[in-house]
Order: C-alpha cells, then sequence, then structure tokens
C-alpha cells in the first residue's frame, strides 16, 4: 500500500524538473556501456561480489543442515552464528583500520583471500592430486613451455552432491608476458621468462558417472613471480617506433607484487579405476599486477644525436591473460 501510495505521490505531486541533466556518476549512460561492460577491472569487481555472493548464500544453505545433522536444533544455531559474527568482527576491523592509514587495502585483501584459501575445515584432506602438463597461450605473449610439472588441486570440500569449494596450487614457467599502462603499443611481451607459483580459489559444478565426469569451474587465483626479467630487446623495439628513433636502450626498474584475477574453465576427467584418472582441462585467466615501470630510456637518430627521456608509468600492470590447456593423471584417494 505504501509503494503504491509512494507512486502516486511521485507522479501527481512531485514537480518535473524544468531542466534535465545526465549525471554520470548515477545514471545509465548508453554510449558508456559498451565501454563498461569490457573493462576488465569491473569485470574482476563484478565477478569477485558476485562470487562473494554466491558463496554466502550457498553457506547458509548448506550449513544449517550441517548443524542440524550434528545434532544441534535450529532454536540453537544461534549459539554459532553469534560468535562467529563478534569473532569474525573483531579479527577484521583492525586490519581495516590498518588498510586505511596506510593504504594498503589491496594487499590486507589479497592476504586474507590467500589465508582464506587455506583455512578449510578439518575434514578437508587432498581429494585428488595430479601430476600434469600444461601449455599458457598469454595474449600478446609467447607460448609457454610445460608450466605445471606438478599440480595440488582438489583441496576443498562439497557443498552439495553437485557443487564444490576447492582450491590447490600450480607451479608455472611463464616466456613471455604483455604490459598494460605504457605509452608504447607492443603486440610482444615485454616480461619473462620468469617462475609463477598460482593458487585459485574455485567454485565447482560437477556431473557425471563414475566413469566419466564434467567439471565446469569458476573463480579466483592469486599469483607471484619470481626472477622476473624485463624482455629489453622487445622494449627497445617498442621505444624506437614510438620516438620514431635509430637506436634505444632502456635502463627501467619495476615492483615484483602479487597479482590476482579471476578464471573460468571447464575439466573433463575420464576415471580408468576407482583411484586412477586422466584429466583434460582448458582454463582462461583475466588478472594481472602492478608493475610500477620507471627508469629512463637512451636512444635517438643520426641527424638529431642522442638523449635520455626519463619514463614513469605508476598504472603499468603485467597482464596476467591467457588461455590454459592441460592434461594428466589424477589420483583420487577416496
Amino acid at each position: 500500500v505504501l509503494a503504491l501510495a509512494a507512486i502516486l505521490v511521485v507522479l501527481f505531486i512531485v514537480p518535473n524538473p524544468q531542466q534535465t541533466r545526465i549525471h554520470r556518476d548515477a545514471e545509465l549512460v548508453p554510449s558508456q556501456l559498451t565501454k563498461a561492460l569490457t573493462n576488465t577491472d569491473l569485470l574482476r569487481l563484478d565477478y569477485g561480489i558476485f562470487i562473494l555472493h554466491l558463496i554466502l548464500m550457498a553457506s547458509f544453505v548448506v550449513v544449517p543442515l550441517l548443524l542440524r545433522d550434528a545434532g544441534l536444533v535450529p532454536e540453537r544455531h544461534w549459539m554459532v552464528y553469534l560468535p562467529v559474527l563478534i569473532g569474525s568482527i573483531a579479527v577484521v576491523i583492525p586490519f581495516v583500520i590498518l588498510a586505511e592509514k596506510k593504504r594498503k587495502m589491496k594487499k590486507i585483501i589479497v592476504i586474507f583471500l590467500v589465508i582464506g584459501s587455506m583455512s578449510f575445515p578439518k575434514t578437508v584432506q587432498a581429494q585428488e592430486m595430479g601430476m600434469s602438463f600444461s601449455f599458457f597461450f598469454p595474449k600478446n605473449g609467447y607460448f609457454s613451455t610445460p608450466i605445471s610439472p606438478f599440480s595440488l588441486r582438489g583441496l576443498g570440500f562439497d557443498l552439495t552432491r553437485n557443487l564444490a569449494l576447492e582450491s590447490g596450487f600450480s607451479l608455472y614457467r611463464m616466456s613471455g608476458m604483455s604490459v598494460n599502462g605504457t605509452d608504447y603499443d607492443s603486440k610482444e611481451p615485454f616480461v619473462g621468462p620468469f617462475f609463477n607459483l598460482m593458487v585459485p580459489v574455485e567454485l565447482i559444478l560437477q556431473f557425471g558417472t563414475d566413469q566419466f565426469e564434467v567439471r565446469l569451474k569458476g573463480g579466483g587465483f592469486v599469483f607471484y613471480n619470481f626472477g622476473t626479467k624485463l624482455n629489453y630487446g622487445n622494449i627497445d623495439r617498442a621505444i624506437i617506433e614510438h620516438y620514431n628513433w635509430q637506436v634505444a636502450n632502456a635502463n627501467l626498474d619495476f615492483d615484483n607484487k602479487i597479482g590476482y584475477g579471476y578464471e573460468f574453465g571447464i575439466e573433463i576427467v575420464s576415471y580408468f579405476s576407482q583411484r586412477f584418472g586422466l584429466s583434460f582441462g582448458a582454463n582462461y585467466y583475466i588478472g594481472g599486477s602492478d608493475l610500477n615501470l620507471r627508469g629512463s630510456v637512451t636512444g635517438g637518430t643520426e641527424a638529431n644525436g642522442i638523449k635520455t627521456v626519463a619514463v614513469d608509468f605508476p598504472d603499468s600492470k603485467l597482464d596476467y591473460t591467457g588461455l590454459e590447456i592441460s592434461i594428466g593423471v589424477i589420483f583420487s584417494g577416496g
């Protein structure tokens, strides 16, 4: 009734404005819709919010049933919920204050994501462990050599019969990846080679039979690079093209920070016994890490001489985007 009354008030009492303006911060601008839907930062944020709410809603479906099966009647479920709520607030608030004061909000979030991916219940075990060969096809990068000589996946628990939450880790070797956020347009990688440790947290929809299973995956991941190097050959060629120089020599520094992103994919498992199976998978990763490229470039032409130019790209990011194809042997502990 009140909602209908409010509609009538808006239609017949609230005056119409004599002049209307589009408020870009609060209204839809049709011309910017495509740009917003293809912005990787916004997509990463939207996907993260979606996964957060999906896990939250799934937890409130599953947890009450688990408490009931454990012998706790619904009237006493608050005895679990209330201490968890108070304890989580007591733990999180000091870190939020620290992150705001030190302007380290993203680092704190990443740390909690990593801790959360490892903080499974006591019933959690390595349900599956696979030895696999994986090949990564990065966007504007080099085709990599086998990047996963050892992968541990399947750490997690089943939310329902067909829905699971899993994590693990993989050790990669990346041959070369591109960089976004610089003035130098190039489809060649600026970073690589380097080793990479990647930890995913995936929500998995699984269905099939005892001999054949299909798994649809989606989630987020964090990564850290080791032995990271700049590909000065490609960088110098991009600088030459940008400035129309004949020669160039770059001297750059960069930050090696924890990166993150989201991924989705599909895995097909064919079991040839109760404990062993073959796995075929494809995952698409979209993410990045801050590089903050800065330094100087020296170069020029024979006619105009040699000069040195300072460069600073605080928004530069390693573009961790690409397709991973893998094949491996699955060992099931169940």
